[in-house]
């Protein structure tokens, strides 16, 4: 069965495959509207997150928007047959569906936008650098899309704000649906910055992938936050949730790995990093950087999975009667990850400490490969 979204409502996203280099200029102008809305509800000029009345007016009035448009898109554009049964299953859970238009990415975009700033209202444990990483990461994503794009990327949050606001509270199973609609349209934004870098290495356009390269750092360091911000509850919390993703609800091994988005991602930057090993000197600095976002993004999954379920085995392995601890089991994407990112042929002896809390596990790259 279908879920909808917390809002009430199906979300749409494209389908992996119809994510090409030239998407911003195939996106009309009505879903591009759609992230010049969400633009103007986080102002880069007042301190925090935090939305006044105004705000939230124009939050509803997006919501509504994307709603339209994506009950439009999903009548009219309909791609779920591209994907498997467990891809499938995976997007029934979380209230997405695909759709082979080109506006699809921006309105998925949007509605990662619209779940993240519905959750950053509510309490949570996210520090001022994590909040910064999560917002920008979708100012760079927006911003992408829009001719008159003023560049400033990025958005600072010199100390959280804890006054009572407008967003309810919600249940736990909320958070961690809203958390992976913002994880899935960041992933579907990193397959974009994949595959413009894949397109300027090839054609040796150093500035392009530059640009590009600092476009997926970006989102990778989102994605940390993103997961962070999803996991962001109490073990007690997660068991609830976790009861949500078996049988009856979900098909027998539900699991991330079912997510289209992470597939493709994780194949585009296999064809990256076969590019990024070779020697470059314009780009050095930039690649160092990728791998680093790259490495903290997947060690942002491990520590949220080592600190909600500490040994247990992940849903996928318990499924097989095998009791491999998930966190074990992660790290092992985590390497494969930095072998297909091309970071590992070029320094096995592992990168440098990853810019995260003192209270988290030491990174992946940092243990020997």
């Amino acid at each position: 069965m279908q879920h909808d979204t917390a809002f009430g409502a199906r979300a749409v996203f494209p389908v992996p495959s119809a994510i090409v280099p030239d998407l911003a200029l195939q996106t009309s102008e009505r879903a591009r509207s759609t992230l010049q809305m969400a633009l103007t509800i986080c102002d880069r000029r007042r301190p925090g997150v935090i939305l006044s009345d105004v705000d939230v007016e124009k939050l509803a009035a997006l919501i509504a928007e994307c709603k339209v448009l994506s009950n439009h898109h999903a009548e009219h554009s309909d791609a779920t047959h591209l994907l498997n049964d467990n891809e499938q299953s995976f997007d029934r859970f979380f209230g997405v569906v695909r759709c082979s238009s080109a506006d699809a990415f921006a309105i998925g975009t949007a509605w990662g936008w619209i779940a993240m700033l519905h959750e950053i209202q509510r309490p949570h444990s996210l520090i001022p650098a994590e909040l910064s990483a999560l917002v920008s990461g979708f100012y760079r994503l927006a911003e992408s899309f829009l001719p008159a794009s003023s560049g400033e990327h990025e958005f600072f949050v010199a100390a959280l704000n804890r006054e009572v606001v407008a967003i309810p509270d919600q249940p736990p199973l909320t958070r961690w649906k809203n958390g992976h609609l913002s994880f899935v349209a960041l992933t579907c934004g990193l397959i974009f910055a994949h595959i413009r870098a894949i397109a300027a290495v090839e054609s040796h356009n150093a500035a392009d992938a530059i640009a590009a390269l600092r476009d997926a750092s970006c989102l990778f360091c989102a994605s940390a936050a993103a997961m962070h911000l999803a996991g962001d509850m109490s073990p007690e919390d997660y068991d609830g949730v976790r009861a949500h993703m078996a049988p009856p609800h979900v098909p027998e091994g539900f699991s991330g790995l079912f997510n289209a988005d992470h597939r493709c991602m994780l194949s585009v930057t296999k064809k990256l990093g076969t590019l990024l090993h070779q020697e470059w000197r314009e780009i050095a600095w930039a690649r160092e950087e990728y791998w680093r976002a790259l490495n903290d993004a997947y060690s942002a999954h491990r520590w949220v999975c080592q600190r909600l379920v500490k040994e247990a085995p992940s849903l996928a392995t318990a499924s097989r009667d095998l009791e491999q601890p998930a966190p074990e089991k992660l790290e092992g994407f985590a390497r494969r990850a930095l072998l297909f990112s091309g970071f590992v042929k070029l320094s096995p002896d592992g990168m440098l400490p990853a810019r995260r809390r003192a209270d988290k596990p030491a990174n992946i790259g940092d243990q020997d490969v």
